[in-house]
């Protein structure tokens, strides 16, 4: 599975990335309140920067999903097998409910 591929699926089998969403949302609000009225941004700005925000997360967790994975040519199955038997989207969802942004 291809990184692509594992965001994909996260999409589609989680709610990791609707998690992540919320709480980046707060914080890029709560930065544009303190912005300067002039420099106030819109809300297509405020969701690249949350989309800046994301990709490196999702990588991140496509690392560590795939260094936990032996098999090099493992098939998609072997992925979401790997990822239920582990109960990963489970505690990774859990953990995106508690991050916090400064």
């Amino acid at each position: 599975m291809d990184n692509q591929e594992f965001e994909t699926y996260v999409e589609e089998n989680s709610r990791i990335k609707d998690i992540f969403w919320e709480k980046a949302l707060a914080y890029q609000n709560k930065l544009n309140d303190d912005r300067q009225p002039a420099k106030k941004w819109n809300d297509a700005e405020i969701n690249r920067a949350i989309e800046k925000m994301y990709v490196p997360t999702i990588e991140n967790i496509y690392e560590k999903v795939q260094s936990g994975i032996r098999n090099k040519h493992a098939t998609p199955q072997d992925w979401q097998r790997f990822i239920d038997d582990n109960e990963l989207f489970d505690n990774i969802e859990l953990s995106m409910a508690d991050i916090e942004f400064e």
